[in-house]
């Protein structure tokens, strides 16, 4: 999320970047930066609270909000609005019965907002990237299957404690090197896909046990009673093998 929403700043400001001296990303919260003898600050109201920076308390809207302040005076606020991409209401409902939770760092009016038109039952705002983790862990140790999917800085200690960690090649890099399976597409419509091509696969990989166990419990007992010949059980266990493998070619269609 950070990531997006750093670059829809730049893209939005149509003047030439100025180099700053040195910058730190504290993740989860905000950037620090220094230009000559000036400091900035650019993150949310509990960031620059933590700095000293003196932030007025009023209603938020349900935009996403990023103040920005200089030289220890908050000189700007910066209000984005989140766009729910076509679909997604429709990919969570083919994703039923999983239970899809939104974890965010933003407050919780956007948070709730993005989730009510996304269709998500559950969310939690201002997580943490520690928080998101241990959340996915709490949830694992309660016997769930855990599948996280994140694009940022932020969400690489969820993705590696995840059994699943699914990133997408337009995201950080750290969450593109800690995830399991990297999409190289935006469309996250190939989500269920992915799905029910696990579940086949695991379909098929029962089946194949199955004929491999059913041939040796078979022909075993009867090549040691001397009733099956070592022709007959050659061409037994081609045949198993056979079988396994058309039987997996299936996965193919």
């Amino acid at each position: 999320m950070a990531v997006t929403v750093f670059r829809a700043i730049h893209d939005a400001i149509n003047e030439a970047p100025i180099p700053l001296n040195s910058s730190e990303e504290v993740i989860g919260k905000g950037l620090c930066g220094r230009l000559h003898s000036d400091s900035i600050l650019l993150g949310s109201d509990t960031f620059l609270k933590e700095k000293g920076i003196a932030v007025p308390e009023k209603e938020r809207s349900q935009a996403s909000t990023l103040l920005f302040a200089h030289n220890g005076h908050l000189v700007a606020e910066l209000s984005l609005d989140d766009t729910v991409r076509k679909g997604i209401p429709e990919l969570l409902q083919r994703l039923s019965p999983a239970s899809c939770v939104l974890l965010s760092g933003d407050g919780e009016a956007p948070v709730a907002a993005v989730a009510t038109q996304c269709g998500f039952r559950t969310w939690r705002s201002r997580s943490t990237p520690l928080q998101k983790r241990e959340y996915l862990q709490e949830e694992r140790e309660k016997g769930k299957i855990v599948c996280m999917v994140g694009d940022g800085i932020n969400d690489a200690p969820a993705l590696t404690s995840s059994h699943i960690g699914i990133s997408v090649v337009s995201g950080a890099d750290i969450s593109i090197h800690v995830s399991d399976f990297l999409l190289m597409t935006d469309r996250l419509e190939i989500l269920p896909v992915m799905r029910q091509l696990g579940q086949k696969g695991r379909r098929i990989v029962r089946q194949n046990l199955f004929w491999a166990f059913f041939y040796n419990v078979m022909g075993i007992p009867l090549a040691a009673m001397g009733m099956l010949s070592p022709l007959f059980a050659a061409g037994a266990m081609v045949a198993s093998s056979l079988i396994v493998t058309l039987n997996a070619e299936r996965l193919k269609r």
